[in-house]
Formats: C-alpha cells, sequence, structure tokens
C-alpha cells in the first residue's frame, strides 16, 4: 500500500512553507507598496523626501490625505500586516503539531528578513537620526552629546543633518551605539540610502544573531519546543519588520541581551557581563535585567566570585566604549536632560499626567504623572526580582527578565511603540514553559501592537491620546483573549508545556 502525495507528510511539510512563502511575500508587497510610491514621487523631483513619512501616516501632512487615499492606505497596510499575522500564527500552529520542520523554518526566517529589508522605512524615521549622529562623528568631528544638529552652522544644507527628526535634540542613545553610528558614516560614506541600508542589514543581523541564541537556550531534549521557539521568534512580524525592516538599534540589542544570559547561564560571567553592558550601551533596558542576573549568579557554587567578574564585565563594557566621547560627566546626563522632555507614543505615564492635569490642575502635571508611573514600575520590577529568585533554574531568570522588560515597556518608558514590543518578546518566548499565561499575553501584545501605524491614519491624528486609546481599548484584550486561547487550544498546549 502507498501513501499518496497528499498524505504523506514530506509533501505537507513542503508545501505549507511555500503557501505561508506566498502569504508572507504578498504582504510584505502591500506594506512597501505606499512608501515605494512615495520614493518614486520624490526620486521624480515631485515631492519631499518628508512624504514618505507622510504616505505612512507619520507626520502633520496625512490629515491632507484625501479619503480615498486614506482608505487605500489603512488597505494596503492594514492588509500587510494581517497576512504577516496570520502566517506567523499559522506557522506557530504547525510547528506546535509537529508539521512544520526547523530547516523550512529556518529558510523562512532567513527569506522574510531579506525581504523585509525592501521596505521603505516610513514606519519609522529613526534611521534618519542615527544617520545624523553619525555624520556629527565622522563627517564634522562633533561630539553627538554635547551638540544637537541644528547647532551646526549650514547644517540644512547637509542632506544627512537636514533629513534628522529630532534635530533640536544631543543623542539619546548609549556609547554601545554611538560607535554602531559611527561605523556605519565610516563604512559607506556620505550617502543617505547607504547608510539607511546599512542600519537595516545591522537590523537584520542582530533578529538572526537573536533567533540562533534563542536556539540554543532551549533544551535540546525537547526538540518540537526549539521548533516552536524558532517559529515564534523568526517569523514574528514585529521582529521582523522593526530589525530588518526599520531598522531600529533593537535587533542588536536583544541580541547582545540574550548573548550575555546564554553566558551567564553557561557559567562565563565576565563575558556575560561584557555583553549585556554593551547591550545597555545601545539602550538602558538591560541594564534593569543586571541585578537579577547577579543575584543569580551568588545563589550558585562560587557565586560571590562569578558576580565579582559579571559586575566588572558590565562596567567596563559601559565604560570603555564612552573613552572617546569625554568628558563624562557633562555627556552622562546631557541626552537624559534633553530625553526628560521628549514624550511620544501614548505611555501610560503621559495619559496619567494629562488625567491629572485635567482633574486637579496639578502644575507640572507630566513630571509627577512620569514620576508616580516609574515609581509604581520600580516596585513591581522589585517584586519580580523577589518571584524569580526563589528558584535557581533558567525559567526563573526567563521569566523575570520577561516582566521586567514589559514593565519597562509599559511604565518606564515615555513612550510605547512597536519595537519596544522586542524588549520582552524573546524572554516571553523563552518563559512560556514556566508562565505560560503572562508570556502568551506579551507574545499577543507585541503581536497586537503590530497594527499601531494604522491609528494616525484610521484617525486622522498622531496625537498620543489616539496611540493610548488603541491599546487601551483594543490591544490588550485582544492580547489577553489571544493567551488565554493559545493556553487553552490543544495545538498550543503541546508546545507551551513540553
Amino acid at each position: 500500500m502507498h501513501l499518496s502525495a497528499a498524505s504523506d507528510p514530506r509533501s505537507r511539510d513542503l508545501l505549507i512553507p511555500v503557501v505561508i512563502a506566498v502569504i508572507m511575500a504578498l504582504s510584505l508587497m502591500a506594506i512597501a507598496a505606499p512608501g515605494l510610491a512615495a520614493l518614486l514621487v520624490w526620486w521624480a523631483g515631485k515631492g519631499e523626501i518628508g512624504t514618505l513619512g507622510a504616505v505612512y501616516g507619520l507626520d502633520a501632512a496625512t490629515e491632507a490625505l484625501p479619503p480615498v487615499e486614506r482608505a487605500t492606505l489603512v488597505a494596503l497596510l492594514g492588509g500587510g500586516f494581517l497576512g504577516l499575522c496570520a502566517g506567523f500564527l499559522w506557522c506557530v500552529s504547525r510547528a506546535s503539531r509537529g508539521l512544520i520542520g526547523a530547516r523550512a523554518l529556518w529558510v523562512g526566517a532567513v527569506l522574510l528578513g531579506v525581504g523585509a529589508l525592501l521596505l521603505p522605512p516610513g514606519l519609522s524615521d529613526d534611521t534618519l537620526t542615527y544617520t545624523a549622529r553619525g555624520e556629527l562623528i565622522v563627517g564634522l568631528g562633533i561630539n553627538p552629546y554635547h551638540f544637537a544638529p541644528n547647532k551646526m552652522d549650514g547644517w540644512e544644507a547637509n542632506p544627512l543633518l537636514a533629513h534628522d527628526v529630532w534635530p533640536g535634540m544631543r543623542s539619546a542613545y548609549g556609547f554601545t551605539w554611538a560607535g554602531v553610528m559611527a561605523a556605519v558614516r565610516w563604512v559607506v560614506g556620505p550617502s543617505l540610502a547607504m547608510n539607511v541600508i546599512l542600519y537595516k542589514v545591522v537590523g537584520l543581523a542582530g533578529h538572526l544573531t537573536l533567533l540562533l541564541l534563542l536556539w540554543h537556550l532551549w533544551p535540546r531534549e525537547d526538540p518540537r519546543g526549539r521548533v516552536v521557539t524558532l517559529a515564534l521568534m523568526g517569523l514574528h512580524p514585529a521582529a521582523v519588520i522593526e530589525t530588518a525592516g526599520m531598522g531600529h538599534t533593537e535587533g542588536l540589542m536583544m541580541a547582545l541581551w540574550v548573548g550575555g544570559a546564554l553566558s551567564v547561564v553557561r557559567g562565563r560571567a565576565l563575558m556575560g557581563g561584557l555583553l549585556i553592558g554593551l547591550a545597555a550601551g545601545v539602550k538602558w533596558v538591560p541594564l534593569l535585567g543586571a541585578p537579577l542576573m547577579g543575584l543569580m549568579l551568588i545563589r550558585q557554587e562560587r557565586g560571590v566570585k562569578r558576580c565579582v567578574w559579571f559586575s566588572l564585565g558590565v562596567l567596563a563594557a559601559l565604560a570603555l566604549p564612552a573613552l572617546p566621547f569625554e568628558p563624562l560627566r557633562q555627556i552622562t546626563w546631557s541626552g537624559l536632560r534633553d530625553q526628560s522632555h521628549f514624550v511620544s507614543g501614548g505611555s501610560p505615564a503621559l495619559m496619567l499626567a494629562l488625567d491629572l492635569e485635567w482633574l486637579f490642575g496639578v502644575d507640572n502635571a507630566l513630571g509627577m504623572g512620569m514620576a508616580i508611573m516609574r515609581g509604581v514600575g520600580l516596585v513591581l520590577i522589585l517584586l519580580v526580582w523577589g518571584f524569580a529568585l526563589r528558584s535557581r533554574d533558567a525559567q526563573s531568570l526567563w521569566a523575570g527578565l520577561m516582566l521586567t522588560a514589559l514593565i519597562a515597556a509599559l511604565l518606564l518608558s515615555a513612550y510605547f511603540h512597536p519595537w519596544d514590543t522586542l524588549w520582552f518578546l524573546p524572554w516571553a518566548v523563552l518563559a512560556r514553559r514556566r508562565m505560560p499565561v503572562p508570556a502568551s499575553a506579551a507574545i499577543a501584545l507585541s503581536l497586537a501592537a503590530v497594527f499601531q501605524p494604522l491609528v494616525p491614519i484610521a484617525t486622522q491624528s498622531y496625537h498620543v491620546s489616539s496611540q493610548l486609546l488603541m491599546f487601551l481599548v483594543w490591544a490588550t484584550p485582544t492580547a489577553l483573549v489571544l493567551a488565554l486561547l493559545a493556553v487553552r487550544r490543544s495545538a498550543f498546549r503541546m508546545s507551551w508545556t513540553q
């Protein structure tokens, strides 16, 4: 008796990835279409480069779009996001049933990432800011922590400075990322396009490195769980779009952070500290996880010695990249002072501030609102550490880091964008065995955040209230429902609990 091709598991293993690839390729094309059209208009000399942001709904010009064009944008972007999310969920479901192998998922993750490199960076203009800071360091020999781009004479005539979306701010990024910005500018020269492309390549490299690290961190005795891990991170729309597509810092930061955690788990405390220090030199978030890792090390054999080496590694990685940007005392606070006045994206802290001002007429409501939320966040993080330290295994560490990063994104940060979900997404993927419901909720929240760019287009406003409304009214309940369904369904329960 011979099995037909339709019932042959090997045929299905080949057919399903092809279907998924077609769906995701069409979705990427739909997301890219408006931005590519805007670039063609710009290259033809009929529009400014700002049109690219306008087409994606990221500046005030969007409010002038006719209804038909607005509906077209919503349909293309929404359809593209929906297609990527549907393909992602399909792959996770099939992986949990053993119907897709690791090789197909690796190929799919690489191809999807390479395809995302073709996305115009219209969902975020941050790569233009990176390019401007790199020009300050390499092209002009200026310290970006002391001077903002618009302080330079003739800055508007320099194309790398003129397109900076925050020209009045000194650099708010860490010294590790300052080195990356300088390296990118040094490698590709003064070409705006090549600078942007190389940042996207750095993002893709970080994403694939992170994927490889998660593969090694998941226990080898659970091969199906490793495959599901690959699907959850490698094909996640937010991970792909925000790293390879938009070139955000999170690709490199999370690769360094998870790499440091892998080193700590395998007993290489100094290397772990160095990598985590470098990660914190991109953005501050990994520093919140460093004390938890240090406390975990103390509880191991020869723990105090390991913790000392770990701490020295963190401090060295933070200090050494800062040496070219002396004096340190002035730099340490300059970017923080600028960033303290910069609030966007609809954070809960800002909304609390607006409520305080409306209800009680509080002076400096913004500062009070953010102080309250950050105070609550820090207390919650301390409680999380206490919970995580009840056990010494790696799963407790992953759960602690997931909750710490989630609290940082929601309560400690002044903003909340789709790429900020990458702070907690890798830890949620790793923690899904110990804490299935919170991990599933975090993964689902990051999936819902993919749709955030539709809000300013549909509401004709980029105001923070519309952003937060999306998360409170739509994204958060959706994330919780998806999380409960994921845990209850037998298809997901197997991979979540094995």
